[in-house]
């Protein structure tokens, strides 16, 4: 019996740890059925384990209040009056976010992150790249959202990491990088 209870135990914290949504924030031009123009913020839960599923949460104004976009109209990415961020001669990234570390309390040494961004001027996915501390790390990239997303699974081990983006496209290169301890 205790062997039974150790071990669901030790499954359920391992399930419980492994991080399996993300929340991604987007900029959204909303045109609405009237023609008049309102800038919103999409929520959209993200499941690592069916990335090409993206459920949307709600929608809210600059003042965090919830809209009501059910009456229809037309969506674009990014606030309005701004420039079509995919048009822009250099490539962009905009909120980038790197996770606090997954510690597994079982092994110490087991710990990982994931890295979120948005990506502007992309037109393939060759023109991404991932790394952990310098070594590639495969990513998923949803074009309509314009989102990228890196989990590392626990196994990086113990101390700094960094987690770094590059995008590259003919106009020019960028890059964000950002670190997280494992101790």
């Amino acid at each position: 019996m205790k062997y039974l209870l150790f071990i669901s135990l030790l499954f359920f914290c391992s399930a419980a740890c492994t991080q399996t949504q993300i929340l991604d924030r987007q900029e959204i031009c909303w045109v609405t059925p009237s023609g008049q123009d309102s800038s919103l913020n999409r929520y959209v839960y993200i499941s690592i384990r069916t990335p090409d599923n993206p459920q949307i949460v709600n929608y809210t104004n600059a003042s965090g209040q919830l809209v009501d976009v059910s009456a229809g109209g037309q969506f674009f990415m990014g606030y309005c009056h701004c420039c079509t961020r995919d048009t822009l001669a250099i490539p962009r990234i905009e909120n980038f976010s790197v996770s606090q570390p997954v510690l597994n309390p079982f092994d110490p040494s087991a710990c990982g992150s994931s890295l979120t961004a948005n990506v502007y001027g992309v037109t393939d996915t060759s023109q991404i790249v991932i790394t952990l501390d310098s070594s590639p790390v495969t990513f998923t990239y949803y074009a309509p959202t314009k989102s990228v997303v890196a989990t590392q699974n626990p196994g990086t081990g113990t101390g700094v990491h960094t987690f770094r983006l590059t995008v590259t496209i003919p106009a020019g290169t960028t890059f964000q990088e950002s670190t997280f301890d494992c101790q």
